[in-house]
C-alpha cells in the first residue's frame, strides 16, 4: 500500500476483519490504523465500522472515521439495506436493490469490483456503468465463490440497464 501511495495511485482499502485470526487485538488496531491511513477509499461492514471507530451509531462511527483517517471515499456495506457512502465527508445512503439471495460469499467484493472498475473507467475517459450494485446483485442469486462468466453477461448486462 506504501509503495502504490509513493508512486501516486489510488489505495482501496477492504480489511475484511477476522478478528480470531488475530493473537493480539492491539497488534490488529495498529495494522488497521496504518492501512486505514493510506487508503483513499475504505470499504467496511456495519460491524468493522463499529469495531474501528468505537461507536454502534453509523453516523457517529462515519464521522470518527473520516475525522481520523480523511478518505476520499469510505464505504460502509449495511447488506439489504444498502450502502453510506461518504464522499469527501458528504454522506449519502444508497439503497440495494431488491434480489433472492442464494449465497451472500463475495457480495461485498463483488460490489467493491464493481466500484474500483467504474472509478478507473471514469479515470481512465472510457465509458463507465453504475456498476457496483447490479455486479453484488448477481453474485447473490448464485451459490458459492465465483467469477462472471460471459455466459452471466447478457444477465448482468440486464441488470445494469434496470439500474440506469
Amino acid at each position: 500500500m506504501e509503495a502504490i501511495k509513493r508512486a501516486g495511485g489510488y489505495v482501496s482499502f477492504d480489511p475484511n476483519i477476522r478478528s480470531d485470526l488475530w493473537q493480539d487485538a492491539q497488534d490488529l488496531r495498529d495494522c488497521l490504523d496504518r492501512a486505514l491511513a493510506l487508503a483513499d477509499a475504505i470499504k467496511l461492514s456495519e460491524e468493522e465500522l463499529a469495531f474501528i471507530s468505537g461507536s454502534d451509531d453509523i453516523v457517529s462511527g462515519i464521522a470518527r472515521l473520516n475525522a481520523r483517517f480523511q478518505p476520499t471515499l469510505l464505504l460502509v456495506t449495511q447488506g439489504k439495506a444498502g450502502v453510506q457512502a461518504a464522499l469527501r465527508g458528504q454522506v449519502s445512503h444508497f439503497p440495494a436493490r431488491p434480489v433472492v439471495a442464494v449465497d451472500t460469499t463475495g457480495a461485498g467484493d463483488a460490489f467493491v469490483a464493481g466500484l474500483l472498475a467504474g472509478l478507473a473507467a471514469h479515470v481512465s475517459g472510457q465509458p463507465r456503468s453504475p456498476g457496483s450494485r447490479p455486479r453484488a446483485g448477481a453474485n447473490l442469486r448464485r451459490a458459492g465463490h465465483h467469477r462472471q462468466r460471459r455466459h452471466d453477461r447478457p444477465a448482468l448486462q440486464d441488470d445494469l440497464q434496470r439500474s440506469l
